[in-house]
């Protein structure tokens, strides 16, 4: 297996109050009443920048992560080859779950940042005794657990069974979900993705992506600048991949 090096990282430590207040998430997330009810459990914040490992395959397993903004993909090495996507995360999204609940030793797969972002630590052992002791973090936990594996069955049923275009605006769809203030509005979403990035999450190649990517913008279905992507019309963009009435 190949070895990661560690990325810097910038480390926020304290509770994490301000975040969690205006997190989106807040009410599916167990973490906003450890860190504002509990002296004892230690959350830390660290802060990512684009294209960081967040934890890596095959190191020991150290605690929880938790996004509490931005994406992040999970991969895994499969053989010799490069590592292969498995989901994209988003805000509220659980990295390392299974690991911890299996008191696994290791990691089994690598979480790197998609985009800027942060990410909520909880050491596994203050991880296992509030899962233990709280029954109110275990509900919101499973809950959550639930949500995102409804969201990974979505994920592999779209890879199975759509070609690469309509995956593509999938994808597109769900980056934009969070920021869909108002039906019939344009949306914009704070993120352009590298063509290499979008094909790693899709599954095909940087040259299918350019062609599928073009051909959205020639017919005014997105828009692209500098560090942004613009939906004009969502409703439209989302009927690309709906079945005729």
């Amino acid at each position: 297996m190949k070895r990661r090096t560690s990325n810097s990282k910038a480390i926020v430590h304290g509770a994490c109050y301000a975040p969690c207040d205006a997190c989106r998430e807040q009410s599916h997330c167990p973490l906003p009443a450890v860190v504002k009810g509990s002296s004892t459990i230690r959350v830390l914040q660290t802060k990512y920048r684009v294209g960081q490992h967040i934890l890596n395959e095959g190191e020991p397993v150290t605690g929880l992560h938790v996004l509490c903004d931005g994406w992040a993909t999970v991969t895994k090495q499969v053989g010799t080859e490069d590592d292969r996507t498995l989901y994209v995360v988003g805000a509220g999204g659980l990295l390392d779950v299974s690991d911890n609940l299996a008191a696994s030793p290791i990691y089994s797969c690598t979480a790197k940042s998609l985009t800027n972002s942060t990410v909520a630590f909880v050491r596994s052992d203050e991880f296992a005794s509030r899962l233990e002791s709280d029954h109110t973090f275990s509900g919101k936990l499973l809950r959550l657990l639930a949500k995102q594996l409804c969201a990974l069955e979505e994920q592999y049923i779209l890879h199975r069974s759509r070609d690469a275009a309509s995956r593509i605006i999938h994808v597109l769809l769900a980056f934009a979900k969070p920021y869909c203030l108002e039906r019939g509005k344009a949306v914009t979403v704070p993120l352009k993705l590298s063509r290499s990035s979008l094909a790693e999450i899709v599954g095909t190649t940087p040259e299918t992506i350019s062609r599928a990517i073009s051909r959205l913008k020639q017919q005014r279905h997105i828009l692209e600048t500098p560090r942004e992507t613009i939906i004009p019309d969502i409703e439209r963009l989302r009927a690309l991949i709906q079945p005729s009435a």
